[in-house]
């Protein structure tokens, strides 16, 4: 709408004003900087809050479909929750879970492992310990996560896509065919597969947790 058409523009200008005067201007879109702060409070509401933004867009509009994207553990969730409200065709987008990070000193205690933002938890315990230097916990922090996507490992974002694929919301629609697919149908007469495919993708990332 021409009323928000410029906001990016303006939000690039204000964020590059903003590193001028010494501070770290940062675009709202997720909460995952806030975790493990007060701020980890807002997890669950905000899927919530996600859900209701796109039934009211979507009513507000009257969209006859919606095409929609989602990659991290709200999103998912709360695009899944809103196809099934407002029930007008429209399949959900996954944009993948990230690639594996690798340090660049191979000789330590990390190096020649495929990373995932996971294993921080651990690199962070590592140095506490005194088991790693603070250039070796610096190298981690700075390849662990090497470009976009959700995070790796058989967390939130990844269990949910496997679980809205089950469900058949992550699909891919023939031309011709778009017009015809019913969310909620779809969800109620598939509401079994997900269940089976989560509980198998849980003990297989359990038997490979164990056989490291």
């Amino acid at each position: 709408m021409p009323c928000n058409w410029n906001h990016r523009e303006l939000a690039a200008f204000v964020a590059e004003r903003v590193r001028e005067e010494g501070g770290t201007p940062i675009e709202v879109n997720n909460d995952g900087i806030t975790t493990s702060t007060e701020g980890m409070k807002t997890s669950l509401a905000s899927r919530d809050l996600i859900a209701d933004s796109v039934e009211l867009v979507a009513r507000g509009h009257m969209f006859d479909g919606l095409v929609t994207i989602a990659g991290c553990d709200k999103t998912i969730p709360a695009i899944a929750m809103a196809l099934g409200r407002v029930n007008v065709p429209g399949p959900l987008l996954y944009s993948g879970s990230i690639a594996a990070g690798h340090c660049v000193n191979e000789g330590g205690l990390f190096g020649g492992r495929a990373l995932t933002i996971q294993d921080i938890y651990e690199a962070i315990g590592a140095f506490n310990a005194g088991r790693i230097s603070a250039d070796e916990l610096k190298d981690f922090e700075d390849h662990a996560c090497p470009g976009a996507a959700s995070c790796g490992g058989q967390v939130t974002a990844n269990t949910m896509a496997t679980a809205c694929e089950m469900l058949g919301l992550i699909r891919r629609l023939k031309p011709g065919n778009f017009r015809k697919f019913d969310v909620l149908s779809q969800i109620t007469s598939s509401w079994l597969n997900p269940m089976g495919a989560v509980s198998a993708s849980v003990r297989l990332t359990s038997r490979q947790g164990r056989a490291q």
